[in-house]
């Protein structure tokens, strides 16, 4: 069974894969997968594999297709799981998809959502404004270079609370 758990997050979707997966999970599944890639891009998605127990013929046949037809429109996949053989399946899946793939065992589950969050996180603080400076050190040797360089720290020193130190 392929369950959809709610997400809060732009780009990031999760679900709760259980059991063993048959062509009807997939018949299911793929269409809202797809409905999803069509309206965020490219997706980070989280796979919890809850008492998984792998495919049926068929439905290993539907993921294989799927991920070579969508191989570009995921970012980041995390599964979670428990044993060698669910983080084999991850090791598995990484040549299909040009993303990042990573296995984190069940008790990592916050370790999973934060690698997800990772890039939006750096994106927001790669758009937010920088800090002013605390301190500017200019080094003087009382050339035409040297007053300019004074000159312009001490436009960056402005702000309250700016040290300026002259060496």
């Amino acid at each position: 069974m392929i369950q959809q758990l709610p997400v809060q997050e732009d780009n990031i979707v999760a679900f709760r894969l259980s059991g063993k997966l048959s062509h009807a999970d997939y018949q299911a599944f793929l269409p809202r997968l797809e409905s999803l890639i069509e309206e965020e891009g490219r997706l980070s998605v989280l796979f919890e594999l809850d008492d998984f127990h792998g495919w049926d013929l068929e439905a290993a046949w539907d993921d294989f297709r799927f991920g070579m037809d969508h191989q570009t429109d995921f970012a980041r996949i995390a599964m979670v799981g428990q044993g060698p053989l669910q983080h084999w399946m991850a090791i598995m899946a990484k040549p299909f998809i040009t993303g990042e793939v990573r296995f984190f065992e069940r008790d990592d589950l916050g370790a999973a959502w934060d690698w997800l969050r990772e890039p939006q996180q750096q994106a927001v603080a790669d758009s937010a404004e920088p800090a002013p400076y605390e301190r500017i050190l200019v080094g003087m040797d009382f050339s035409a270079h040297a007053v300019r360089a004074v000159h312009r720290a001490l436009e960056l020193g402005e702000q309250p609370d700016t040290v300026v130190t002259l060496v």
